[in-house]
């Protein structure tokens, strides 16, 4: 990428792998600010957070979402950022509309791991022009939680159940979608992609791609 513009390289391998590392995409001040809505988030929950208990025990695995509505440097974030553009450009449109922002955080020592899953079925939307926009906050590697990617399973034509996490099913069950492979048993038959990340680095994937992460096994880094 060149001044924020997607190279006909870059575009072909996101449709080919469904999942591309933009790095050092958002300024370190931007980064700040995006913490800094985190951290509020975390003291003032909104009524659609949700708090996972930690396996093992320990640590704390939180998540929230649109704070764009009320936190108005997270708001100016998602208007005027690059971010917009570059999914325009990704989506291959003239128009681009924001559904969701989602907050996660996986403290220190959280074992809590996030099954593999796609994203779109947990949406009402439909259609193969959606994407998402992952920011690294922290560093982040294996250890402490990072995403891993099923390599073109966007273009599998599937869509999976979303999964009961935590032994809570947020979800009525569909019909009409299938039960997901166990990934882990067939790794070895798959492309795995998995990225490391330091702040202001983004992931850039399509909502229909499985994927999944590990619990934050690190004592001293937090994964936002």
């Amino acid at each position: 990428m060149t001044n924020n513009n997607v190279s006909p390289t870059v575009l072909k391998e996101y449709k080919s792998q469904g999942v591309i590392l933009l790095k050092r995409l958002v300024e370190q001040d931007c980064v700040e600010k995006l913490r800094a809505a985190a951290e509020y988030s975390l003291s003032n929950p909104g009524p659609l957070a949700r708090e996972y208990p930690p396996e093992s025990g320990q640590g704390r695995f939180f998540t929230d979402l649109f704070l764009w509505l009320t936190d108005g440097s997270l708001q100016k974030f998602v208007r005027d950022s690059c971010l917009p553009a570059i999914a325009a450009q990704f989506l291959e449109s003239s128009r681009v509309n924001l559904f969701y922002d989602q907050v996660f955080v996986k403290e220190p020592g959280t074992s809590n791991s996030s099954p593999w899953h796609q994203d779109l079925p947990y949406w009402p939307l439909h259609g193969n022009q959606v994407l998402s926009f992952w920011v690294a906050l922290d560093i982040v590697t294996a250890e402490s939680g990072g995403l891993e990617f099923v390599v073109g399973s966007h273009l599998w034509a599937k869509r999976y159940q979303p999964f009961s996490f935590a032994g809570r099913n947020h979800f009525t069950r569909d019909p009409t979608l299938e039960l997901i492979p166990d990934i882990a048993a067939m790794r070895n038959d798959l492309e795995i992609a998995a990225f490391d990340m330091a702040p202001g680095d983004v992931l850039v994937f399509d909502a229909r791609i499985v994927h999944g992460a590990g619990g934050n096994r690190r004592s001293d880094v937090r994964r936002r």
